[in-house]
């Protein structure tokens, strides 16, 4: 019987999921930032390299609050102390952010890390799905290769939980690719992005 339940469960949590308004709001931001915010988010992430990371999840945690998410955080340490005893009642967020920057510190290996704290934040907080936002400063598009269908957001399922990946493209300048004169593109596969980092 479990054989046969799980997957529907599983089918109908996803598809809630997925038409839910956290997805939906992720999406508005990206439109938001891509259409008219990221001249100035990406000046604003320039001038403050070694903050640009708090400062882009800043924005888009501010973004979910006024969007009516009355607890945009994913722990609640992430709050204030008098901030936290007012939302207790609140379900945390089961969303993960991180840039791209070609810099060693911020490159995919930064992007793999912050897929699998997104997972773990879905498994603590028994969600079926977590959510990862990777803010891209780098001039090359960033494109998720994954299963899910070409019209849809990126996501992969991994451990019984689904994560979608929303990628916002902050800078505002476009890198060509010299042998087609096509925008350049930097493609992460499903496969990085599951497998476990080599031990150092």
């Amino acid at each position: 019987m479990e054989a046969f339940v799980d997957p529907v469960v599983n089918y109908i949590e996803d598809r809630l999921e997925e038409g839910g308004s956290v997805l939906a709001l992720l999406l508005r931001y990206k439109r938001r930032v891509e259409w008219f915010d990221r001249a100035q988010l990406f000046k604003a992430a320039g001038k403050a390299p070694a903050r640009a990371e708090r400062l882009l999840d800043a924005d888009l945690r501010r973004f979910l609050l006024d969007s009516g998410v009355d607890c945009p955080f994913s722990r609640r340490s992430d709050l204030a102390v008098e901030a936290a005893s007012q939302v207790t009642e609140d379900q945390p967020l089961a969303l993960e952010t991180r840039i791209f920057a070609r810099d060693p510190q911020f490159e995919v290996d930064h992007i793999r890390e912050g897929f699998a704290q997104a997972l773990a934040f879905a498994a603590e907080h028994t969600r079926p799905a977590g959510y990862l936002t990777v803010f891209n400063l780098s001039p090359e598009r960033l494109v998720f290769c994954t299963s899910a269908a070409r019209d849809q957001v990126p996501s992969i399922r991994t451990d019984g939980k689904r994560v979608f990946v929303v990628s916002v493209q902050v800078n505002p300048n476009a890198a060509l690719d010299p042998e087609t004169g096509r925008a350049a593109r930097v493609e992460i596969e499903e496969s990085f992005l599951v497998r476990e980092p080599a031990t150092r």
